[in-house]
Order: structure tokens, then sequence, then C-alpha cells
């Protein structure tokens, strides 16, 4: 149990720790060395929550999975990290997150979502580093809003004991010391950096919710196209321009081409998630 968790979250006898306690919270973390060049890299996977009333608790795991990744880097693997810089460590990081990488209209899950939409709190944390405790999905807002919801529903009651919002009433904005990329961000550089259209499409759902995230000290070399990318040119990388009216009729070709995907799974894509791959350099 480390008390630090007791700032960034609440106390440890709250209920809304508790709850994150129960949920699913697993990473593997690898430490590999490459035989040819004898570099050192770290490969890491995880899953977070998969409920999307509680985005809050995905931020948290999010959090948690960096803040114990750092402790391995700066206590057990401390020969990977050159003068102190959790940077210097090439790490490679896939994560079915269940969060988007963008919302643009309300709904039933996020009814207090700004108007000109926003990012998740997860993807806000990887991208930037940091989430502010303002944001929609830190638990700060998301607990207290939720119960500004409920006691106007109900003439000014309290669903939540005084203790138990005196435990959240004063969390700080969280930060991360590891820089991340997101790969499928840093490849669609002709797309505005936008994730790809989906990577999970069920009857129910259609958005993104997996990524691969790289340290600084890994380099894309090629990535997979998404399946419905294979009558397109604009995303493939390479110096050569493409004219901008080209690349908006491909935008437009690829939603139309999204949007006749075959749910999934099916013959062709086994799992209801499609899968992301990439060629990285260890530098």
């Amino acid at each position: 149990y480390d008390t630090k968790y007791d700032k960034l979250m609440g106390s440890n006898k709250s209920m809304f720790r508790s709850f994150c306690k129960a949920c699913d919270d697993v990473a593997i973390v690898l430490h590999l060395k490459c035989k040819q060049t004898n570099k050192d890299f770290i490969v890491t996977s995880s899953h977070f929550f998969w409920d999307p009333k509680n985005p809050e608790v995905k931020s948290v795991q999010a959090l948690v999975f960096n803040n114990e990744l750092e402790r391995l880097l700066t206590t057990e693997w401390t020969d990977l990290v050159d003068d102190g810089d959790i940077n210097s460590v090439p790490i490679i990081f896939g994560v079915d997150s269940n969060s988007l990488p963008f919302k643009a209209k309300k709904d039933q899950f996020d009814p207090d979502l700004p108007t000109e939409g926003a990012r998740s709190g997860v993807y806000e944390l990887m991208v930037d580093s940091k989430l502010s405790k303002l944001h929609k999905d830190h638990p700060f807002t998301r607990i207290n809003n939720r119960e500004k919801r409920y006691m106007q529903a109900h003439q000014g009651q309290n669903k939540m004991s005084t203790q138990e919002i005196e435990y959240v009433g004063d969390l700080p904005d969280w930060e991360i010391g590891i820089k991340w990329r997101s790969v499928y961000s840093v490849v669609n550089q002709r797309n505005e950096n936008k994730e790809p259209l989906f990577t999970n499409r069920v009857q129910t759902f259609t958005d993104t919710l997996d990524y691969l995230f790289i340290s600084n000290k890994c380099e894309i070399r090629s990535f997979l196209e998404m399946p419905w990318q294979k009558e397109l040119t604009y995303h493939i990388l390479g110096e050569e321009e493409i004219d901008d009216v080209v690349i908006k009729k491909e935008l437009e070709t690829e939603i139309k081409l999204g949007e006749k995907f075959p749910f999934c799974p099916n013959k062709d894509h086994p799992s209801d998630h499609l899968p992301l791959c990439a060629d990285i350099a260890i530098l």
C-alpha cells in the first residue's frame, strides 16, 4: 500500500477507492534485450475497466499504471535509466483502454460534456502527461458532478455521506513523468493526427478504444493500416506530397468505407477489436 495515492485519489477508506480496487487492474511489463544490438527496452500491456459509466476509474488506472511503471524504473530497473531520466528508456505500451480519443456529443454517460467536446481522461493523461482536476473524467469533477445531478433530482438530498464528499473534495491535478506518443496518431499526419476511425465495431458501438503508445526513445518505421484503408493512399508514410484535394476526397471515402465495414467478429476478423501493429526501432 502506497500512501501517495491518498493524496492523488482520496482516502483509502472511501467508497471510490473501494470501487477502484474491485475493478480489474492488471498490467504485464517485460524487460527485454535485443540480441543483435544489446539494447534494453520495455514492452507492456494492459486492459482498463470496461464500464462507460465510470471513466474516472479508467483515469485512475492510467495514473496508477504510469506511477507503478515509473516506480519500477526508479527503484528496481535503475540500470535502464540514463542520468535519472525515465524518458531515456524505450517503452512500447499496447492497451485496450476502453476510452475514446475524443467525444463530440453528450450522451447518458457524459451529460456534462462541454459544448466543444472533450478527450477522455485516459487519452488526455497519456498524450499530455497531465490531467486537470477540472477535466470531466478526473474523479474530483466526475464524482462531484454526479452528486450535483443526484441532488437536483432529489430535492437537495445527498447521495454520498459528508465524509465521502470530503474524501474527494480536494483532489489535485495529476501529472505523469513518461512522455508518450500514440503511434496511430503520429502517422496520421495528413488527417490532423487523429486516431483511426475505430478499433472496435459491434452492432451497439463503433469507435476507437485501443492504442499503441511509445516513449521518446522509439521510432516508427512502418505500421499496419486499418483494413478499410487498402483502397486509399493518403495515410502511407513517405516524403511524396499528396494534393490537398486528393486527401480531402480520400478522407470522405474513408468515412463511407468505415460505415460499410462489417460488424466484428466475422470470418475475416475473429475479434471485436481490430489489431494495431507497427515496426518500432529502438533508439
